[in-house]
């Protein structure tokens, strides 16, 4: 996490050193639909339900491309589980994702191009809250890379679609989704787990 943090400050000061003084600044918002990975425990393979989520992004422009970016995640979900790889699906106790994440991204709109290819990435957290209260709530650092494509309509407005891809880091081996009854054993191991993937589109406002 540190070595995230220590890039990320190093690129926003490097470009931003370029050219100190701010562009513009502006919105995205983005509905759209989001799914994502499972991760196996000694009890099954548990997961959080594919559902519809909602992204909005702040962004303010340095100039030479470069954008800082601040997103914030969040929908409906269900925390779901299967003790064997044939068995069905089960829904164990509705819940929501959150996400806060920053990051850097760099936007292509130099000459006329009708369309404005952007990327980058980000750093924060993911957390899917638990309304149960035999489940605990699950909170982890992660990051996101995204990429999109701008279509202007008017020097302050347009339209967008981007893919958001998600992943909250396990530093340790830990319980996802503590079982607060004992009845099942939510252990994973260490990496990349809970992989998402957000699918949206929408409008965007710039102001100079």
């Amino acid at each position: 996490m540190k070595i995230a943090i220590v890039v990320l400050l190093g690129l926003i000061s490097f470009f931003g050193l370029q050219e100190a003084t701010a562009q513009s600044f502006g919105a995205r918002l983005a509905p759209g639909y989001r799914v994502g990975g499972n991760v196996n425990t000694p009890s099954g393979t548990v997961m959080p339900r594919e559902d519809f989520a909602f992204q909005t992004s702040l962004f303010y422009k340095l100039g030479n491309g470069l954008m800082l970016d601040a997103t914030y995640l969040s929908g409906p979900t269900d925390i779901k589980f299967k003790p064997t790889k044939w068995s069905n699906w089960e829904q164990l106790a509705g819940a929501n994702i959150r996400s806060f994440m920053a990051g850097v991204f760099y936007e292509n709109s130099a000459g006329n191009a009708a369309i404005y290819p952007f990327g980058g990435m980000r750093i924060g957290n993911i957390a899917f809250n638990s309304f149960d209260p035999n489940f605990e709530s699950f909170n982890r650092f992660g990051f996101s890379v995204e990429g999109g494509a701008k279509l202007p309509l008017s020097k302050n407005f347009g339209i967008f679609t981007n893919v958001n891809i998600l992943s909250a880091v396990q530093f340790r081996e830990g319980k996802v989704f503590e079982n607060r009854t004992n009845e099942f054993d939510f252990t994973a191991n260490p990496g990349l787990i809970f992989f998402q993937f957000h699918l949206g589109y929408g409008v965007y406002f710039q102001f100079y």
